[in-house]
């Protein structure tokens, strides 16, 4: 019977070192073929999910802006439809149009000059 020698579960008729040394080399060969092959699948997936992430997060801050965008684009409009009613109410006073001015004055929801409008006619209607 030959001798033979076990190596990685391979069992090989013992002729010399020269095989089992190269045995082991192919053998550590593999291992790190095997290994660069799952270190470069792993980077591959690194990559394409800090990529999805970028683009998430891209459009989220894209949204965010339009989004502040809109609400600006609001208050300024609301702003201005303020100031276009106080010059209104002004020109009217100005005018001495006291039905005009009654009516702006009832849209404009200002508590304080409905008061003191209510006051002042009861003061001249006595």
């Amino acid at each position: 019977r030959e001798p033979t020698v076990s190596v990685g579960g391979i069992e090989l008729k013992k002729y010399g070192r020269s095989a089992e040394s190269t045995l082991r080399a192919e053998q550590t060969e593999r291992r790190k073929a095997r290994r660069r092959s799952y270190l470069s699948a792993l980077m591959e997936h690194v990559q394409r999910y800090r990529d999805e992430r970028a683009a998430i997060n891209q459009n989220q801050r894209k949204l965010m802006k339009d989004a502040e965008r809109f609400f600006q684009s609001k208050a300024r409009e609301e702003e201005r439809r303020k100031k276009r009613e106080q010059l209104e109410r002004l020109k009217a006073l100005r005018e001495n149009d006291e039905d005009q001015y009654l009516e702006l004055l009832k849209n404009t929801k200002n508590e304080r000059l409905l008061q003191l409008m209510k006051k002042t006619d009861e003061y001249l209607a006595q």
